[in-house]
């Protein structure tokens, strides 16, 4: 049965959300004010176009300043803090029928980790300026897409021939900072476990709706260099998988402040800040 978003507003005469625990008063005070607001978040395409934009060279022929003001133009395009829209993993969001809870994990706003050496590694022009961790980093990885373009044959080295698939992979990533061994995106909690949002007096019919019809975005701040580009090639093809990877990854770069949860219209349902 799916209700009216007005049916649930009805029933929730105001959300019982079980907040994570805040790092601090300030982040706090950024996420709150948008639970019951509508937000019209930044469609991804768009806002990584947008930062592809913004001047990272300063010309030989340009001051400091000249270029600064380039920069500035440019970002005054773009909101700050930007609502940026990103998928929902829904199997991370339960219902508890016996309390009558709907808990959502950290893993329904972020579940995924992509490789940073080709963006900030050695060889790039962020080299040393940016630091990374090759397993734990504050950031938020969109689900790759991916597309077949083309094949050859290869040989291995006994001379075996197998048909290679040549794939063009392509990541989007929000990117924080280095993460510290087995910090995760929201303080104080495990992401496997403990919930970051809990609604409460929920029925299954409630659940079943909201499951069904919830939008996830992120609250961030662009900060200086805002973007990169980088690929990573998958290493050689196997004959356990002939498949030869070349992925593309953008990235922009920021402080993710909050996670919020959103109906079909865009009406913040719950709010939670990261780290």
């Amino acid at each position: 049965m799916n209700l009216p978003n007005r049916s649930i507003e009805r029933t929730f005469t105001l959300f019982s959300c079980a907040l994570s625990i805040f790092s601090t008063a300030a982040a706090q005070d950024i996420c709150t004010p948008y639970v019951e607001q509508t937000v019209q978040p930044v469609k991804p395409n768009v806002l990584w176009k947008q930062l592809a934009n913004v001047p990272t060279v300063k010309s030989e022929y340009e001051t400091t300043a000249a270029f600064e003001a380039r920069v500035a133009s440019t970002m005054s395009k773009i909101a700050s803090p930007v609502v940026v829209e990103v998928p929902v993993q829904g199997k991370y969001i339960t219902y508890d029928a016996d309390s009558s809870r709907l808990n959502v994990q950290g893993y329904a706003f972020a579940n995924e980790r992509t490789e940073y050496s080709g963006v900030f590694g050695y060889g790039s022009p962020l080299y040393q300026k940016i630091k990374y961790g090759y397993s734990d980093n504050i950031d938020v990885v969109f689900p790759y897409e991916e597309a077949q373009v083309g094949s050859y044959v290869g040989t291995t080295a006994m001379g075996v021939k197998i048909r290679v698939t040549k794939v063009r992979r392509f990541t989007r990533v929000l990117f924080e900072r280095e993460g510290k061994l087995a910090e995760g995106l929201f303080p104080g909690l495990s992401q496997h476990d403990a919930p970051v949002i809990t609604f409460s007096n929920v029925t299954p019919e409630m659940a079943k709706h909201m499951k069904a019809t919830f939008r996830a975005a992120i609250l961030y701040t662009p900060k200086p260099p805002y973007f990169a580009k980088g690929k990573y090639p998958w290493g050689e093809p196997t004959i356990e998988g002939p498949m030869d990877i070349d992925e593309t990854i953008e990235v922009a770069i920021g402080d993710i402040q909050c996670a919020l949860l959103l109906n079909s219209d865009g009406k913040v349902y719950g709010a939670t800040a990261t780290r």
